[in-house]
């Protein structure tokens, strides 16, 4: 996201006068963030189950004081697992 925000900078004047390049960019812009936004909700999906399921004392302490229902986070966590990469090819 960075390095495109660069790439735009140096780019300006081209995308404010080619016809398509603005809009363009700001599509592919909003589409990787999505693609991120995708993948975090994705890993904090995976990180419930992973408390719960690993026997380590300090992440079984740690999941006895939230309630978690494992098997939405499951499910949540396999339709994530499905539109990361069709998010990505959205890009």
């Amino acid at each position: 996201m960075v390095g495109a925000g660069g790439l735009l900078g140096a780019n300006a004047a081209r995308a404010a006068t080619q016809q398509g390049v603005a809009a363009s960019t700001l599509a592919k812009a909003v589409l990787t963030g999505a693609v991120l936004a995708v993948t975090a909700y994705a890993r904090t999906r995976g990180r419930k189950i992973e408390l719960v399921s690993v026997g380590f004392p300090q992440d079984a302490e740690d999941a006895e004081g939230r309630p978690y229902d494992t098997v939405k986070a499951e499910r949540n966590l396999s339709y994530a697992q499905w539109a990361v990469p069709a998010s990505r090819a959205a890009c």
